[in-house]
């Protein structure tokens, strides 16, 4: 798969790649740049010691969300849409039947179980930070979207509509909500 990642379409189902690309890392590399020529401008003709320290911990941060990402792309498929169900990379597929909407909430797709017996896998997200296990990320993500499997389109660019599309084709009784 070439640059553009996003969804493929294999024969039985879609893939959900995360797009990578010299785009991202030239939006990220400039963003790094604007905001620390904003910190290190000079304060009485002197650049102080602290916003050299403030722009040295926006590159490592911008690094470190690089890294995070190409980890993601070369990870290749994150989640797979077929008949089946739906399967998180490392994790076991979760069938439709135990799939009770799918629903838009915050500009991302958040999946919600019949039960709250029904474990959902959460997908891999590319600005983890090392410090948050995942049964905190869990909790966080059900506190604010409602369920831990939350399709963050727009970090994985992906299009939003195109994932929803998959999941009405493929799920047969799983509603989604826009």
């Amino acid at each position: 798969m070439g640059d553009d990642g996003g969804l493929d379409e294999p024969e039985s189902g879609y893939e959900m790649r995360l797009r990578w690309g010299w785009g991202m890392a030239a939006r990220t590399a400039v963003l790094a740049g604007v905001v620390t020529a904003v910190v290190l401008d000079p304060v009485d003709g002197h650049v102080t010691r602290g916003s050299v320290a403030y722009g040295c911990l926006l590159a490592a941060q911008s690094a470190f969300f690089l890294g995070q990402q190409y980890a993601l792309y070369v990870r290749g498929c994150l989640l797979r849409i077929d008949a089946a169900g739906l399967t998180v990379i490392g994790e076991p597929t979760v069938p439709w039947r135990e799939l009770r909407k799918a629903e838009v909430r915050r500009g991302a797709l958040v999946f919600f179980p019949w039960s709250p017996e029904t474990a959902l896998p959460m997908l891999p997200v590319g600005l983890k930070s090392p410090a948050m296990d995942a049964r905190r990320r869990r909790r966080r993500l059900a506190r604010r979207f409602g369920s831990p499997m939350v399709v963050f389109t727009r970090l994985y660019g992906v299009r939003r509509a195109e994932v929803i599309a998959a999941v009405r084709r493929y799920s047969a009784n799983v509603p989604v909500f826009e």
